[in-house]
């Protein structure tokens, strides 16, 4: 979720709270110890980062008539941009790019309010 914080504010945060929860839901065995916040983007991450990356003009939007709210990525459409690219979509990708998507909208609801 981090990447996807980091791709809507630009800003590398602190690591965040639920980091260890993110690697876990990835597969990964990390410890506190393997999460150091200046290590930047980690290798086995850059390819679903990259993804992310061509899909972020791809967003369904919900409009009211205070707020318009970011509600998730348009698959359909972030599809043909991942197609375009030739990046192969596999279910393990796509679960990556979900985590980094749930990031993204943590921060968009973070910057709404």
């Amino acid at each position: 979720m981090a990447a996807g914080r980091t791709l809507v504010t630009g800003q590398i945060a602190a690591r965040p709270d639920d980091a260890l929860d993110d690697a876990r839901r990835m597969g990964l065995d990390l410890t506190e110890a393997d999460l150091n916040p200046d290590a930047g983007l980690w290798p086995w991450h850059a390819s679903a980062v990259r993804a992310m990356q061509l899909a972020m003009t791809q967003w369904r939007i919900a409009s009211t008539m205070e707020r318009v709210v970011t509600t998730g990525l348009d698959y359909a459409a972030a599809a043909i941009a991942w197609s375009a690219a030739g990046i192969e979509m596999t279910p393990d990708l796509f679960e990556e790019i979900q985590v980094i998507e749930r990031g993204c909208l943590r921060a968009y609801r973070e910057q709404i309010k």
